[in-house]
């Protein structure tokens, strides 16, 4: 923490205020981190894997990440922010209760964040109390960014419920439910044959049982005609 942070950040809690965090500067950097964020959503979590979160940032619909630089100049609400320093007031403390350790090292802060607003108390930053975060290893550790990925579609799920299913086929009239379409139905009878026309057969003096059957396929000879 730099000078002053810890007492700016405490000033900054009330009027509905319950987590108060500061400006975090990563480590050699005089930039500011992009700390503030935007619940998850299905859609923003497509924008970022699609065109990164820097750029998705731009746009509040397709990142959870807050880009714009005013947001950073001035004391802005968020859904949530990065946990690397927080001040929580008594009161949230007292409604919300103590942190969920069922997530480990990722999105603990996220759900204790929304938590808090579900309750009435928001997170603020407060531009003028500064920090610098030592952090950011799941950027370089395959396993840390899979243990973040994990947390945040637990917490999605436990926040969300899981993805409906299609619904299941209606019990039919004696309480059992119907075959799948799939199932095979009786073959319905042929039409029977038309009055004016003969029934399909063979015809007199052929053999129409093929030639597979061993039977030899003749026509019978057509009779002679006698002189008057």
């Amino acid at each position: 923490m730099r000078q002053g942070c810890a007492k700016r950040l405490v000033d900054g809690l009330g009027d509905g205020v319950g987590i108060a965090v500061p400006l975090l500067y990563e480590e050699g950097r005089d930039t500011p981190h992009h700390s503030l964020r935007r619940e998850s959503s299905v859609l923003r979590a497509l924008g970022e894997a699609v065109i990164g979160n820097t750029r998705a940032g731009r746009f509040p619909a397709l990142s959870e990440m807050v880009t714009d630089p005013a947001a950073y100049r001035r004391p802005t609400r968020a859904d949530w922010a990065t946990g690397a320093l927080m001040a929580i007031s008594g009161d949230c403390l007292a409604a919300c209760g103590p942190w969920d350790e069922s997530f480990f090292l990722y999105s603990e802060e996220t759900e204790y964040c929304l938590r808090a607003r579900d309750r009435g108390y928001g997170t603020r930053l407060e531009p003028t109390a500064e920090a610098v975060h030592l952090g950011g290893d799941s950027q370089v550790s395959p396993r840390l960014w899979t243990l973040l990925t994990l947390n945040r579609v637990r917490l999605y799920r436990r926040r969300h419920g899981p993805s409906p299913r299609p619904p299941s086929a209606p019990p039919s009239c004696s309480g059992k439910p119907h075959a799948p379409c799939s199932a095979a139905r009786p073959a319905e009878p042929p039409p029977p044959p038309s009055p004016d026309r003969a029934p399909c057969g063979p015809r007199r003096g052929r053999d129409f049982r093929g030639a597979s059957s061993g039977v030899r396929v003749a026509a019978s000879p057509a009779p002679r005609r006698t002189g008057a």
